[in-house]
């Protein structure tokens, strides 16, 4: 699968945060579909990433969702310590009403500790 450039960081070689590994991954994406109903009907994709720190996954859900379903993603990302990317990603002109997409990695962590 080609990964959008709108998926990476300001080069090709940056992705956003860390990936989830296999199980981490398939786990939260079955959370989300056990508990987010809205969420039926949408795209869900497991999205294969090799980064600088290995290679693993990203979730990637994309259609528009309600608010309801938004913050149901977003209370389930914070549960398991996740960030998430919002925002219409497949910005092209022929298209502009593209749905929204949540991308669901594990954010970078500080190299500075206390």
């Amino acid at each position: 699968m080609l990964v959008p450039k709108s998926f990476l960081g300001r080069d090709s070689k940056a992705v956003l945060g860390n990936v989830l590994k296999r199980e981490e991954a398939i786990s939260v994406l079955k959370e989300l579909l056990d508990c987010c109903s809205g969420l039926d009907g949408h795209y869900l994709e497991l999205v294969a990433i090799n980064s600088p720190n290995g290679a693993g996954y990203q979730i990637v859900i994309s259609k528009t969702l309600d608010e309801q379903t938004r913050n149901c993603i977003q209370d389930i990302a914070k549960k398991h310590q996740l960030s998430y990317q919002t925002g219409n990603i497949w910005n092209t002109r022929r298209n502009k009403t593209e749905p929204d997409t949540f991308i669901i990695y594990r954010p970078r962590t500080s190299k500075t500790s206390k």
